[in-house]
């Protein structure tokens, strides 16, 4: 009797695992449908944000000492936007799966080029911000790209302005 009753448990907590199995999918599935899965498109954006960021990073901070007025102040803005707008791009593709590398390029630019430098970049990253902010497939990530779209769009008319 003893052992006909273990054997009814051992298949009722077995059921009630086995049963369990399609909640827990169904769960992740909701997750993923809130949350938007990432798409290629989402790597493309991440990789090439990341990319453009780190080298404006880099010329900021090259030219910062040796640049003044408006140019020493648009690359002030620069290297504090980006530098935030990086690291939470870092944390929300790291949460998708996709590996961004952080390494910092060499700087490119010069006192004298860096204003029309970022123009160009800010320009290429208001693009691919607009773009993922009304296309992308990954909520957070379209959220992140809704709220940097105006920081970047006000570097840019300052890079615009020192140019």
């Amino acid at each position: 009797m003893e052992r006909a009753r273990a054997c009814t448990l051992v298949r009722m907590r077995t059921f009630n695992i086995i049963r369990s199995v399609p909640v827990v999918a169904l769960v992740g599935m909701l997750g993923v449908a809130l949350m938007g899965a990432a798409s290629p498109g989402d790597s493309h954006f991440s990789t090439t944000s990341m990319h453009v960021m780190l080298q404006s990073i880099a010329d900021a901070e090259a030219v910062r000492p040796d640049a003044s007025g408006a140019v020493k102040s648009l690359a002030a803005d620069v290297q504090k936007d980006e530098l935030a707008m990086g690291n939470q791009l870092v944390s929300i593709a790291t949460y998708y799966g996709i590996n961004l590398s952080t390494t910092m390029p060499k700087a490119t630019a010069t006192p004298a080029t860096f204003a029309a430098s970022q123009s160009k970049a800010l320009s290429t990253l208001v693009g691919l911000f607009k773009d993922e902010s009304e296309n992308g497939g990954g909520g957070q990530l379209r959220a992140y790209a809704t709220e940097a779209l105006p920081i970047l769009q006000k570097d840019l008319a300052a890079a615009k302005a020192a140019h």
